[in-house]
């Protein structure tokens, strides 16, 4: 009786719902399921039927896609910002505005009636019998054995929304009839309540409690409240009087199996009507005709001050706002003449408000623009505006600002302008911030109003009041230490007389001598630039006192950098004692970073001039006026301005990723200062979104960009860096006036995050350094030019001094950068990883050596020491090799994580020129033999080295003898042909692979070499070793796929050395400088057991001995 309710009451809902349609007139859209497609699978999207296959197939019931007809994008989509997709059996069930049941049906693996829920299946079974017989649920079989009361254990952890259970069995002491419910163990993403109906607005798209409503990330923008469910704004727009230019009467849709013109619907209140849908298809939005200067208008029934609106743009061909205006009244509030807004939501400020009654939105739409050919692709010569919706924004009680986002409790009076903020001012602790228009609270060491009192207490005291929470400094008394000790006056007082002559004596001795000093240095620049004191910057705040004892200011000369503070000889050693005790705490160098003045009260008005801000990829990043590139105008362009500035006495050029709209200032400004080298901090693409455009052509072409010619000459990859080589010429000017260009890329920096190892860092400036003639100023960029451009900046600055045998001081130089350039250095975890590199410099920056010194040093080193009585050697694998400490396993990479799903102990290793070319593992052992197959298959590392020992078996995925197969799981491997090359065993293997997934058998070749020259404990002699890497390394040439998975035994000793080897070779014969304890101690830190002992250390260095010697004797037959 219970389900039968619940058929009539469902029954009921649909006739309701049917009803309810006929009266809104709301047209459904006809689409074709069928499987017509031999690519298309119907469990991951709805097929569409061809015009060759639509009468077969479908009828008159679905559509087809003639020419033309391009209106059918995201028409499965639905919901706010069309978060939901529809998984109706047939989508014309599904009705888009709100959360309907689908009358026909879900696609496979959902749940009915609304088809967003999964269906998951188990497995379950209960163990309540003593007798260990075993009792299924959804068995009729085994009904009398299954005893109240039930224990069901899954295999996973679930979020339920339903729970049902059928039984077809009664008895005394369980009665179930047909079927019944658990309702309401859980909501859909982003809804919450009882009858899951509220809607969760939480920051970043995350869901809210399930009951509650509460979101643990905060609200997204335009919400408050501990639910989220108030908004910030109101918007005045909706539901009020509009007109356009001219309805859009008819348009092509798919109706009754073909493209039809038909009434479109599309009227001006569409725009104000409440419904976001960005579909055009769903006819949600307003859409003028296709003719000159299209426009909508909005009005309302009295005055408002308007500062602030948004539109939602539609989905499809959103490049049809281009150049679009607003405006209020007859005030011009906003115009996008030079941008494409192609975005769904387009948040518009004004830069004054303007009160009025009317708001227009109008394209210009003049024929004889060039910027207009793009948009009359479609089908008209004339402009077409769409509307999905457009808000007029009010900032409730207690909000103001950009998208009414910024609250008014820290203003004075609690009372604020909706769109200049707190006019009166802050409460006492905060102080009125010109550039974010917000209240901040003040800095340590400042309280009081506007933050004007000054702290003299010895711990940090309240913004607010003042108050002290431990003593006051020496000299200072009171509840908040304001009051001066009346005895420290007194004595004061009684010493002055004495004191002023001391100290007058003492400067007329410091100017002689600095006279005297300078006099003997006069052939030399001024040396009288000091580190000026940030003073009088409520923003600013003294250096860390825990680094106070690490530096001492000293005079600098003007072509030294500006950033470098002087130590005794103890510094090294005390920076790293400092850094190993800061590394102790959850967050290292937290408070030092939150110490750094974010902002300078210094000018930027260039940036934020109208015809500029549009070259501004981040608002609120700018220039400084005083330290800001300024460009020469040329036959283009007029302009002076590009987001870069000088950083360090014009050493660097730190700037903003180049745009669409700057890439010609970009080039402008590399060719008026002749810079040579760029140095390139971020990849161009991330996470799918572009960060900044590709600034230089192909390599082997040449493109232009305004008056400047760049010719990409090469490429040269490398396992950190690649490097691209430009040649730069300007029309109009003679060839020796060109010259060519370097650009590094530095690879190695993911995003969110910082490298993994500070070896990495110092490789990449290596190659920098040992560029023939780097002409200054060095351009530095990534997306914004702040974060990883600033912390490149301060690692080369502070190395620069470092080699110099001078003391730095980190906070120090990021102030001084931020002086340059605000938001140098931007997040924590970067001021950590400055810190990382130095100390990885101070400890291996000693032992680069020539390569033709290799030898000699080798020599030296195993000489004994007589104060330790042991070799040199021994005593740097002691110090420097043997304490590494394995990296931060939180760092891990994707493909390492990928490694860890596989349960595949092992590492990656960067090859010469490749990165992570060598898959470093333990041999295969029964039961995971199918997981490394399919690993190494799935991620091309096909070319298998592997060791093994003497008295054990070969790999058992490895057929003995020729013809042969071997059967493991899946996979099918067959010995091809094989070639006994006396270092190794070369075989070449055809694997086929049944894949279920997809229906097929897949084969492909792998290349395995049997390594057979080290099966027992005993070190291989350096000429063998050689050998072996020279295989590889012709096998490397013919092959497309230069990825080897190296395996031996239980640990990664052998399988190490050899990818050691295969660095080293290069690294001798490509470098002149090489390094081998700092990359010794970065392949310990990947993994450990690859150098476990100094006997391995020792064969590392016999082996580099052998290959310059051998590299030497080849370079010497050449000649």
């Amino acid at each position: 009786m219970f389900c039968k309710r619940k058929e009539e009451e469902e029954e009921e809902e649909e006739e309701e719902e049917e009803e309810e349609e006929r009266k809104t007139g709301e047209e459904r859209i006809n689409f074709c399921f069928h499987y017509i497609k031999a690519d298309c699978d119907i469990t991951k999207g709805d097929c569409v039927a061809d015009d060759r296959r639509v009468d077969q197939f479908c009828k008159g019931s679905c559509f087809t896609i003639p020419q033309g007809c391009e209106n059918h994008k995201g028409a499965d989509l639905f919901g706010k910002d069309q978060k939901f997709q529809c998984h109706c059996k047939n989508i014309s069930n599904c009705r888009f505005r709100i959360h309907s049941k689908c009358k026909g049906g879900c696609l496979p693996g959902y749940k009915e009636p609304y088809c967003q829920t999964r269906k998951y299946h188990e497995f379950i079974k209960n163990e309540s019998s003593k007798t260990n017989k075993h009792s299924y649920l959804f068995s009729s079989d085994n009904k009398k054995e299954v005893k109240p009361p039930m224990k069901i254990r899954f295999r996973n952890i679930y979020r339920f929304n339903t729970v049902e259970i059928y039984s077809n069995y009664s008895d005394a002491t369980m009665k179930v009839t047909n079927c019944f419910d658990i309702i309401n163990a859980g909501c859909p993403p982003v809804l919450y309540g009882e009858d899951c109906i509220s809607e969760c607005h939480c920051s970043r798209g995350e869901s809210c409690h399930q009951i509650s409503g509460i979101c643990k990330t905060g609200c997204e923008d335009g919400w408050y409240g501990e639910k989220c469910d108030n908004k910030t704004y109101v918007n005045i727009a909706q539901g009020k009087n509009t007109n356009q230019s001219a309805i859009a009467s008819r348009q092509f849709f798919f109706h009754n199996g073909k493209c039809e013109l038909k009434d479109s619907n599309t009227r001006s209140d569409k725009a104000v009507d409440g419904n976001f849908d960005p579909a055009l298809i769903h006819k949600s939005c307003a859409q003028t005709k296709q003719r000159k200067n299209p426009y909508w208008e909005v009005t309302f029934d009295k005055p408002y001050m308007i500062s602030q609106l948004r539109i939602y743009n539609q989905m499809a061909d959103r490049y049809r706002l281009k150049n679009f205006k607003v405006l209020l009244g007859t005030t011009l509030c906003f115009e996008s003449r030079y941008h494409e807004h192609t975005e769904q939501v387009i948040h518009i400020k004004c830069e004054k408000p303007v009160n009025t009654k009317t708001v227009k939105i109008l394209l210009e739409g003049e024929k004889k623009q060039l910027t207009l050919c793009e948009v009359e692709v479609l089908q008209g010569k004339e402009k077409q505006l769409t509307l999905c919706e457009v808000e007029v924004l009010q900032c409730v009680d207690g909000f103001y600002g950009d998208m009414c986002m910024e609250r008014c409790k820290f203003c004075e009076g609690s009372k604020c302008d909706q769109v200049m903020g707190c006019k009166q001012g802050c409460v006492k602790g905060y102080y009125w911030d010109k550039f974010f228009r917000k209240c901040e609270e003040c800095s340590r060491g400042l309280f009081g109003q506007n933050c004007q009192k000054l702290c003299h207490c010895s711990q940090t005291c309240n913004h607010i009041t003042g108050s002290c929470p431990g003593k006051c400094n020496e000299g200072f008394h009171g509840s908040d230490c304001q009051e001066r000790s009346f005895q420290e006056e007194k004595t004061e007082n009684n010493l002055v007389f004495v004191i002023v002559p001391l100290v007058l004596l003492m400067v007329l001795i410091t100017v002689m001598a600095v006279a005297i000093w300078y006099w003997k240095k006069r052939p030399v620049a001024k040396r009288d630039v000091r580190i000026p004191k940030i003073s009088g910057n409520i923003l600013s705040e003294g250096i860390s006192e825990e680094t106070a004892h690490l530096s001492g200011e000293i005079p600098l000369d003007e072509c030294q950098s500006i950033c470098i503070i002087m130590a005794g000889s103890s510094f090294r050693q005390n920076l790293l004692e400092y850094v190993a005790h800061k590394k102790q705490e959850e967050e290292p160098f937290n408070k030092e970073f939150q110490r750094l003045p974010k902002l300078f009260p210094m000018p930027y008005n260039e940036a934020m001039k109208p015809e500029n801000a549009k070259k501004n990829q981040y608002k609120t990043i700018l220039p400084y006026d005083h330290s800001r590139v300024r460009l020469q105008p040329d036959e283009i362009s007029s302009s002076d301005y590009i987001n870069a500035n000088f950083i360090c006495n014009q050493r660097y050029i730190a700037c903003q990723g180049p745009t669409q709209s700057t890439v010609t200032d970009f080039w402008r400004m590399i060719w008026q200062l002749k810079c040579n080298t760029i140095v390139l901090l971020k990849d161009m693409n991330v996470s799918g979104k572009t960060k900044y455009m590709q600034y230089w052509p192909d390599e082997k072409n040449t493109e232009t960009f305004g008056t400047i010619k760049v010719k990409h000459i090469e490429t040269n990859c490398h396992s950190t860096y690649i490097h691209r080589r430009f040649f730069i010429s300007k029309t109009g000017v003679d060839q020796d006036g060109s010259w060519t260009i370097d650009q590094y890329f530095f690879k190695k920096w993911p995003d969110h995050d910082i490298p993994q190892h500070a070896e990495y860092i110092l490789e990449f400036r290596n190659a920098l350094k040992n560029r023939e003639e780097i002409s200054y100023p060095l351009v530095v960029h990534c997306s914004a030019g702040v974060g990883r451009t600033g912390s490149y900046i301060c690692i080369d600055i502070l190395l620069n001094e470092m080699l110099n045998n001078e003391a730095v001081d980190v906070l120090a130089c990021i102030k001084k950068l931020r002086e340059d350039r605000m938001h140098l250095v931007q997040k924590r975890m970067q001021l950590e990883f400055i810190y990382d590199v130095l100390v990885e410099n101070i400890i291996t920056a000693d032992y680069d050596i020539d390569v033709d010194d290799i030898p000699k040093e080798f020599s030296r080193i195993k000489q004994t020491n007589d104060s330790t009585r042991g070799s040199i050697l021994e005593q740097q694998f002691q110090e420097l090799i043997k304490q590494v400490k394995p990296r931060n396993m939180s760092l891990t990479s994707k493909d390492e994580e990928e490694l860890a799903n596989f349960n595949i102990n092992g590492v990656f290793i960067d090859g010469p020129s490749c990165e992570n070319q060598f898959l470093v593992t333990e041999r295969p052992v029964e039961g995971k033999t199918v997981n490394f197959l399919r690993f190494v298959s799935e991620n091309c590392y096909l070319n298998i080295v592997a060791f093994f020992h003497s008295n054990r078996d070969p790999p058992n995925y490895l057929p003995r003898t020729l013809n042969e197969s071997v059967k493991i799981g899946p996979y099918l491997l067959k010995l091809v042909t094989f070639e006994d090359k006396k270092i190794c065993i070369h075989s070449v293997l055809k694997v086929k692979f049944d894949n279920k997934k997809k229906s097929r058998i897949e084969e492909y070749l792998m290349n395995h070499f049997l390594v057979t020259i080290w099966m027992d404990r005993k070190y291989p002699s350096c000429a063998d070793i050689l050998k072996l890497s020279n295989i590889l390394s012709a096998h490397q040439e013919k092959e497309v796929n230069k990825k080897f998975t190296v395996h031996s035994g239980t640990n990664f000793n052998k399988s190490g050395l050899l990818c050691i080897t295969h660095i080293l070779k290069d690294a001798i014969t490509s470098q002149s400088v090489i390094n081998i304890v700092r990359l010794v101690r970065l392949i310990k830190k990947i993994q450990p057991e690859i150098v476990p002992n100094c006997e391995s250390y020792t064969y590392i260095w016999e082996v580099a001995e052998y290959l310059q010697k051998e590299s030497s004797l080849y370079s010497n037959c050449v000649q």
